[in-house]
């Protein structure tokens, strides 16, 4: 091999190795490594298959699937050397970028003009929006710290009521990636674009959906960044200890906006439509921001202050999602 071949395991939901080549191309390469992930992976795979039947705007920020072993349950993508996934620029800059920010927005909303292939699932509703109703099973895979968030989530009547209205507003509408954090979206450096292009990938969860999910769940991971990154006592955040967050709202509220207006155009979303679009996507952020709480406790026996407060807020963006567009994330509403 000439020393110019390297495999770098990246252990996630799969098992997952980066397979870089220093001349050819390099892959990234996805094992199932239990029976959850046999059925998302090989669910991936469909949808990704699915997708590259058709080519219109969406296709240059989809991963192109290199092969599939259905038998192992081995998923093959492209993978692009220097790739670097937005979070982790993020965090290394400190900041969030607006470009970058309304370059998703567009990618989501062209996600959602794609024809929904209803025959790869039949868009049922997100289990976030289930989590203070669990279903036995989920019981006994909960850590302690995600057991006694549940007793907290579950001993507030108002909250649980909101969670029940979101599933009633639930809508099957379009494709929806499902899972749209800033760890899906990887930008790739190109020699004839200095800045680059936005790549969505992780398609486990894609499938039809409410796009208002979608948007939510965008707009949440402004929030849990500015939460995540308040460096917490016991009792909680003082005012003080919110002035040292890494992510302060200030900064973050730019790329919110951007976020929102490249969506919102590409969308072709005006007036009341978009006003409404934006009340319930904001409401489903806070559902997400449930589900961010319970991912950051799953390996933990005890509560976080951060993840407490999380939920917390989660609860008060639902009970006023229009002022948390506004002072939270800076968004004009009509």
């Amino acid at each position: 091999m000439r020393g110019d071949l390297r495999v770098v395991a990246t252990e996630r939901r799969n098992r997952n190795f980066k397979v870089l080549a220093g001349i050819g191309p390099s892959y990234l390469v996805k094992q199932a490594k239990n029976a959850e992930t046999v059925r998302t992976l090989t669910h991936e795979a469909a949808v990704l298959r699915a997708l590259s039947m058709r080519h219109d705007r969406l296709s240059a920020h989809l991963p192109r699937c290199a092969d599939f072993d259905p038998d192992r349950v081995v998923l093959v993508l492209d993978l692009a050397p220097g790739a670097e996934s937005l979070n982790d620029s993020n965090l290394r800059r400190r900041r969030f970028s607006p470009s970058e920010a309304r370059s998703t927005g567009r990618i989501v909303a062209l996600v959602h003009r794609r024809p929904p292939p209803f025959e790869l699932r039949d868009g049922s509703l997100p289990a976030t929006l289930l989590l203070h109703r669990p279903r036995l099973g989920l019981l006994s895979d909960l850590s302690r710290g995600d057991l006694r968030l549940l007793e907290a989530a579950q001993s507030d009547p108002v909250f649980s009521e909101a969670l029940d209205e979101l599933g009633r507003t639930w809508r099957p509408a379009s494709l929806v990636h499902g899972d749209l954090k800033w760890d899906n979206l990887v930008m790739v450096s190109d020699r004839r674009d200095v800045g680059g292009h936005l790549m969505l990938v992780d398609w486990e969860l894609a499938g039809p959906g409410d796009p208002r999910w979608d948007v939510g769940t965008a707009l949440s991971t402004f929030l849990s960044s500015w939460v995540m990154s308040i460096p917490m006592a016991g009792d909680g955040a003082s005012p003080q200890l919110m002035r040292l967050a890494m992510f302060p709202l200030q900064r973050l509220q730019p790329a919110a906006r951007a976020f929102w207006s490249g969506y919102r155009r590409t969308a072709g979303l005006e007036g009341d439509a978009a006003a409404g679009f934006l009340e319930v996507a904001i409401r489903f952020a806070a559902g997400r921001l449930v589900q961010t709480a319970f991912e950051y406790l799953q390996m933990s026996s005890q509560l976080s202050a951060n993840a407490v407060a999380m939920v917390q807020l989660a609860a008060n963006v639902m009970r006023e999602p229009q002022r948390a567009a506004t002072s939270l994330l800076g968004l004009e509403t009509p």
